[in-house]
Order: C-alpha cells, then sequence, then structure tokens
C-alpha cells in the first residue's frame, strides 16, 4: 500500500526532529557543538580530540549508523523512527562519549 505524504506526516517528522535535536542537545557533551539542520536531517558539530570520523567509526561500532559531512556528524534516520528508537540512539550516543 501506497501513502502519501501529507501535512501531519511532515508536521510529525518536525516534532521527532525536535525531539532528537534536544535530546543530543541534553547529552551535554563537550565533544558535541551546534546541531543544525531540517526535519530529522541533522548535522552535529563535533569539538575536542576525536574527529568526526573517528567519533562516527566509534558510534557504528556500537550500534548507531551515522554518517559524516564535512567536520559534522550526521544523523538521517528514517522518517518513520519512533521515540523508542530515538532515545536508543541519543542512549548509544550518550554512553559512547560519556562512558
Amino acid at each position: 500500500m501506497l501513502e502519501t505524504i501529507d501535512q501531519d506526516f511532515l508536521t510529525q517528522v518536525q516534532e521527532k526532529g525536535n525531539y532528537l535535536r534536544a535530546g543530543i542537545q541534553a547529552i551535554g557533551s563537550p565533544e558535541l557543538g551546534d546541531v543544525v539542520g531540517m526535519g530529522l536531517m541533522l548535522g552535529i558539530d563535533i569539538k575536542g580530540a576525536r574527529t568526526n570520523k573517528a567519533l562516527a567509526a566509534l558510534l557504528i561500532d556500537n550500534g548507531l549508523l551515522c554518517l559524516t559531512a564535512g567536520d559534522r556528524l550526521r544523523l538521517l534516520p528514517p522518517l518513520v523512527i519512533t521515540k523508542e528508537e530515538m532515545d536508543e540512539g541519543l542512549s548509544i550516543l550518550k554512553q559512547t562519549l560519556m562512558g
């Protein structure tokens, strides 16, 4: 069954993006800078000794699929991601950064 993207769906995507952005900022890691993007397409500025590529490799090893873009870490979760899945990803990010 093919579903169409309507305004309600787009509003949900924006809310999920805001939730994820707030969760990343709440981690409070000195290695994370600004979070930029639109909806669920997010870029995270990386500060500190580890490069974005080194951090991405660690996150992937710990079960969080991510990419790099320029000097940022890039998250592109599916638009249908659940709150529980976002919380799991945030947990992996926090554990990887904060040990």
